[in-house]
């Protein structure tokens, strides 16, 4: 079936009074359940067809896939291709694609850091930790990007996977992405057969792209990490020099996820290379801009500190705010956290007096800086500000 047939049963089941009702663990755990039994039940014809062409492929070529009702299949033959094309219930039949990875280029090496760098500065962060009386605790984050060595002394006590592995990675192809978007709205054990959605993390920061698709592949993934209160996070994008406009690629270009520009070192410069918007479909692109030059960062093979520059440097300080204000109310749904951060964006920037859209770069919200600078401390405020009324409502009517 195809994806607007899926995205059916997800609206099916988070319009319930029930779904609603519950806290976001138990709505990760109830799409799980719903999607897994619809892919069990739609797919079983396939998979007992699969078993029985002249040259099945063995077990380890096939993965079934809930979260977008997929089977993958390593090294088709024509046999089963052609087989599988005349079942009605097949939606479509597709090569696998590739992906591109967005590489963090590297400036400096060295020990050890400041213990504030100017990125995090620039955020105001630490007053908002103060603010919050919180660094985040409690929150966790996501990561779809070149990978990471989680035994990194900056990572390793922070690190939830219990599977032993070194070096956590992505490949860079639809099925990869596809499985890995998966573990991320309901996370399972290292065999797969033992899921645990309340592991969910909060956000999930995307440092990759799918240039020139518009096939919308990775949509379904999207539609279920809201509906288990998983917020996406994109990286912008690089191909923004010239003040190329449009150049925001899939999937940060889609409607339902927050992309991020790119600022330069210890400026509110928007970097050249930063994608600009709108949209494709003419929407706001990017919504919000960060640090992404200079930013201090894990090595991936050994114990140093890296200075990088890049859109893959920008994104993760989007991730680590909303962690932040999840970590201080964790029922927080996307639209909050979308209007915390662009409402409450600082607008000090400099421009270059560029236009894309037919709107210049000092009118805001604009399609270079999005709606101006994340200001943790701002959107950490809002947040204190709207809790402690609601929680004055709730007492008034108690």
């Amino acid at each position: 079936p195809t994806f607007s047939y899926l995205k059916s049963v997800l609206d099916q089941l988070t319009t319930t009074p029930e779904f609603r009702s519950g806290t976001r663990q138990q709505r990760a755990t109830a799409v799980h359940a719903a999607l897994n039994a619809h892919a069990e039940q739609s797919q079983a014809p396939l998979l007992k067809l699969i078993s029985t062409i002249s040259s099945p492929p063995s077990a380890s070529q096939i993965r079934s896939l809930w979260v977008s009702n997929q089977i993958l299949v390593q090294g088709a033959e024509l046999e089963l291709i052609q087989s599988l094309a005349k079942q009605p219930c097949v939606g479509f039949i597709a090569e696998d694609g590739v992906v591109q990875l967005h590489e963090p280029q590297q400036r400096a090496l060295g020990n050890s850091a400041q213990a504030l760098q100017w990125n995090i500065r620039r955020m105001r962060a630490p007053e908002a930790w103060e603010a919050l009386g919180s660094n985040g605790t409690g929150a966790t984050v996501a990561d779809i990007s070149t990978g990471a060595r989680a035994t990194h002394r900056l990572l390793r006590h922070g690190y939830k996977g219990a599977d032993g592995k070194s070096f956590i990675g992505t490949q860079a192809t639809h099925s990869a992405l596809l499985a890995c978007g998966q573990f991320i709205a309901c996370p399972h054990d290292p065999s797969g057969d033992r899921y645990d959605c309340s592991q969910a993390p909060d956000v999930v920061s995307n440092s990759w792209e799918s240039p020139d698709d518009e096939s919308g592949w990775f949509a379904s993934v999207i539609e279920v990490w809201h509906a288990a209160g998983v917020v996406p996070v994109f990286g912008a994008g690089s191909h923004g020099l010239g003040n190329r406009c449009r150049s925001i690629t899939y999937p940060a270009d889609s409607e339902n996820v927050i992309a991020v520009g790119t600022l330069s070192y210890n400026s509110d410069y928007i970097e050249g290379y930063s994608s600009r918007g709108p949209s494709k479909s003419g929407g706001q692109k990017p919504q919000i801009a960060c640090p992404g030059d200079n930013v201090y960062s894990a090595d991936s093979y050994n114990e140093y500190i890296v200075g990088f520059f890049g859109v893959s440097q920008a994104a993760p300080h989007i991730a680590g705010l909303v962690a932040l204000l999840r970590s201080a109310n964790p029922e927080l749904s996307y639209e909050e956290v979308l209007e915390l951060l662009q409402d409450h964006a600082n607008r000090d920037q400099a421009p270059y007096l560029q236009q894309c859209g037919g709107r210049f770069d000092f009118v805001w919200p604009n399609y270079h800086f999005g709606y101006g600078r994340a200001d943790a401390l701002a959107s950490a405020n809002a947040l204190l500000e709207s809790m402690a009324r609601a929680a004055r409502y709730k007492c008034f009517y108690c």
